[in-house]
């Protein structure tokens, strides 16, 4: 049952070479990332198998389970993690060496999935090469689900009737699937990296053991049978790799195509006489499978630490890179692997349990020594040190009461800008995401012209009345927020509101899908109606204008170019204006603008900062936008300076 299969070896090599060829950007491979799933099927099945015989043989002991999982897996682990961090110390900024330590002590306790779910914009944003223990995700789901797997084995086993055991079976695997199903809706990046979503792909290669052991005389195949399946088989994982991609919903049900394929191989391969052991029970794909543990340890980091660099991968540079990976992992599996692996020494409860928590312990000393010494930041010019700075600065920052879900207006002092010593508000600052992105920017205006502003924001929820806006977060509490947002301006009367937002956003999809035969109609309608009941309560509004919006998240690109880790000039580092991008937009507030002349202002964001229909993503040698439509904090602070310079009586 668990003796030794060449063709799962094969397997093995066939999932770590799809996900190598996939973060190499190889054009084809476009769905790599199903090698994960490829893996976690087959550890599903070689775990329960080893776990089923034991326990079978009343010979199955937790402890020396897990002493086996960290003799196996733990040296090669931590031998990537250090060398990681000593790269990182070397190449990383003190903003991206902080979030490596961190995220080298979620890996180190195997929690990094849910570190990386927390903390990063999802697995397949364009940052994510910035993370260079990203990968380590999938071997904390895995050690995860060793956690309570084993028990749950032993304790289906004491079932005595083999047609509950089958159900049992059957319905968690129904249940895991629909589980990933729903949370995929929910949430790409929380299904992404969350065990629940990815407990089916290791329950099938449970069931696979479960058949393999229980009922081997239903599994009895011909050689004809045996070699249609391993051909259909193979063919679902190849075609996963090559069909599937980043914007399908995934994990999800489309786990099933290459997790029935790593089932069928399995089970084809029970016949000696199979293909499997021809095609993937080759020398080369054993080999690779062999060391496809350590393969996939090193290329990430590699990889990582190149694109960091700014080093473009060329094809010459991709051979490079898929070259030194199997050398260090051969290296690690010859020098390391293998002999810890073998070592009785190193099997001893108390080394087991040091090379569980010692790592760990190390690393948290490690992360607060560079938190001290501030992550060490005279590695670099002053210039980058500060870039870096402004790019992690956000508006959000101590202002979570005053942009929330929430539909409660608060007048916390954190909710206040400008001089916010007065007793009355002056001023409020009302709209979406890109109004707390302004908060800056009006902060500087309310300190130039001594009033106070209150912040009242929400995310997707544009300060306009009477508009349907389709967003994913909750319609009618955007509904109610504005509503409210307006009862309170109309009884505290200000003299100004700020009205900003992700104008042409709305425009977009099917954000104003009750609009569809013309949605700058719409938005300009509700625009005109809220300017209106203001405008009647003698209440003044100033409209912000939408920044300029990139393409593509550039907001790194200042940084990189000083850092000379990219091919690009500073003049690579602009944005076409709103104007350029967004000719409707920019009409309507023109017609806007000349309606209400006398009765509102209308505050041009790229007129602060652009030269015609160009706009750099930098101003005095600060980055000021945060992603590709938002500023981060010190950017919106120097758009507000430049304002004021421009127009010192604006108010």
């Amino acid at each position: 049952m668990t003796q030794y299969r060449s063709d799962i070896d094969g397997l093995r090599a066939i999932a770590v070479l799809i996900v190598l060829l996939f973060h190499l950007d190889i054009p084809f491979i476009t769905g790599g990332f199903i090698g994960v799933d490829v893996f976690f099927t087959i550890s599903g099945f070689l775990i329960s198998s080893i776990i089923i015989k034991a326990n079978a043989n009343n010979h199955f002991s937790y402890i020396d389970f897990y002493i086996r999982r960290a003799t196996r897996l733990l040296p090669a682990y931590l031998t990537v993690l250090v060398t990681t961090i000593i790269a990182g110390i070397i190449i990383l900024t003190p903003y991206a060496l902080s979030d490596l330590l961190r995220s080298a002590i979620a890996s180190a306790l195997f929690f990094s999935n849910i570190f990386f779910m927390l903390n990063e914009s999802g697995y397949f944003s364009s940052t994510t090469h910035e993370a260079p223990l990203l990968h380590t995700w999938s071997l904390s789901v895995e050690e995860q689900f060793y956690l309570f797997m084993p028990l749950c084995i032993v304790l289906w086993m004491k079932l005595s009737k083999h047609k509950l055991r089958a159900l049992i079976l059957i319905f968690s695997l129904i249940a895991a699937y629909l589980v990933s199903y729903f949370l995929t809706q929910y949430s790409a990046k929380l299904a992404y990296y969350f065990i629940a979503s990815r407990a089916g792909e290791f329950l099938i290669g449970t069931a696979v053991a479960v058949c393999l052991y229980h009922y081997p005389e239903h599994f009895n195949l011909n050689k004809f049978a045996s070699n249609c399946i391993f051909v259909i088989s193979l063919a679902l994982i190849l075609v996963s790799a090559m069909n599937i991609d980043s914007k399908d919903k995934f994990p999800g049900l489309l786990t099933l195509l290459p997790c029935f394929g790593v089932a069928g191989i399995i089970i084809a391969g029970k016949n000696l006489s199979c293909w499997s052991y021809s095609v993937l029970g080759n020398k080369y794909l054993v080999f690779i499978g062999l060391i496809s543990y350590s393969l996939y340890l090193w290329h990430w980091p590699i990889i990582s630490y190149l694109k960091v660099l700014g080093i473009e991968f060329t094809a010459v540079v991709q051979l490079c890179v898929a070259t030194l990976s199997m050398l260090l992992a051969y290296l690690t599996w010859r020098y390391v692997e293998n002999p810890t692996r073998h070592s009785k020494t190193i099997k001893t409860k108390k080394v087991a349990l040091l090379l569980y928590t010692a790592p760990a312990a190390a690393l948290v000393l490690v992360f607060f020594v560079a938190h001290n010494a501030q992550f060490f930041p005279h590695r670099f010019d002053q210039t980058i040190v500060q870039a870096e700075v402004a790019l992690h600065s956000k508006p959000e920052q101590g202002k979570g009461v005053c942009m929330t879900n929430d539909v409660t207006i608060s007048e916390s002092h954190t909710c206040m800008l400008g001089n916010k010593e007065k007793s009355k508000i002056d001023a409020v600052l009302w709209g979406d995401s890109h109004a707390n992105h302004f908060n800056g920017f009006v902060d500087v205006i309310g300190q130039h012209f001594d009033i106070k502003v209150l912040e009242v924001s929400r995310g997707n929820c544009p300060p306009l009345l009477s508009l349907y806006v389709n967003t994913t977060n909750a319609r009618e509490a955007c509904i109610k927020r504005n509503n409210d947002a307006l009862a309170y301006i109309l009884d505290k009367k200000p003299r100004y509101v700020f009205l900003a937002g992700a104008w042409a956003g709305y425009t977009q999809g099917n954000l104003l899908s009750k609009y569809e035969q013309n949605k700058i109609a719409a938005l300009n309608e509700t625009i005109e109606i809220t300017l209106n009941q203001l405008i009647a309560a003698g209440i003044y509004p100033i409209v912000i204008e939408m920044l300029p919006r990139q393409k593509v998240d550039n907001s790194r690109c200042f940084l990189k170019v000083h850092a000379n880790r990219t091919s690009d000039e500073l003049e690579d580092c602009r944005v076409s204006a709103t104007s350029a991008a967004f000719p409707d937009i920019s009409n309507a507030f023109a017609f806007l603008k000349d309606k209400y002349t006398e009765q509102a202002s209308f505050v041009s964001v790229e007129s602060i900062f652009c030269e015609g229909s160009d706009c750099p993503t930098y101003l005095n040698n600060i980055p000021i936008y945060r992603d590709n439509n938002h500023l981060n904090l010190l950017g919106s602070i120097e758009l507000g300076k430049r304002f004021i310079k421009q127009n010192p009586s604006f108010l």
